[in-house]
C-alpha cells in the first residue's frame, strides 16, 4: 500500500496467470545470423564515445 499524508493512494497487487505458457525451445534457431564482425573489438573512437 502506498499513502500520502497517511491516506490510501495506490494498492500494489501481484498479478498471475491464469494459464502457465508452455515456453518453447530453439523456436528462433536458423532465423537469424551473427557475422564474424560482431566478435571483433570495437575502434578506440568508437569505445571512447561511450564515456564522452
Amino acid at each position: 500500500m502506498i499513502s500520502k499524508a497517511g491516506k490510501p493512494v495506490v494498492k500494489l497487487v501481484r498479478i498471475t496467470s491464469d494459464k502457465k505458457k508452455k515456453r518453447e525451445i530453439g523456436i528462433y534457431q536458423g532465423k537469424t545470423k551473427i557475422s564474424k564482425e560482431f566478435f571483433e573489438p570495437l575502434p578506440s573512437e568508437e569505445i571512447l564515445g561511450f564515456f564522452s
